[in-house]
């Protein structure tokens, strides 16, 4: 059975996507690879840099948040 051009390029294509997801997911479990500094907005739960002010997505002020004092439950 010969396999055409486009089989090959499939057959290519997923190796080559299945060996990078795989040496991907090594890379940062095992920390050699770092995703960057982030937090999560405490107001929208969103994904935002650590040095962030404002959060990107809710445009709310990350200061207000940090400073104010915790509550009973918090």
């Amino acid at each position: 059975m010969v396999l055409g051009l486009v089989e090959l390029l499939i057959l290519f294509l997923l190796f080559f996507g299945g060996a990078v997801t795989i040496i991907g997911g090594y890379l940062v479990m095992t920390g050699r690879l770092q995703l960057g500094n982030y937090k999560t907005c405490p107001h929208c739960a969103e994904r935002i840099q650590q040095a962030a002010r404002i959060c990107r997505y809710c445009q709310r002020d990350l200061a207000d948040s940090d400073n104010r004092p915790k509550g009973l439950f918090q």
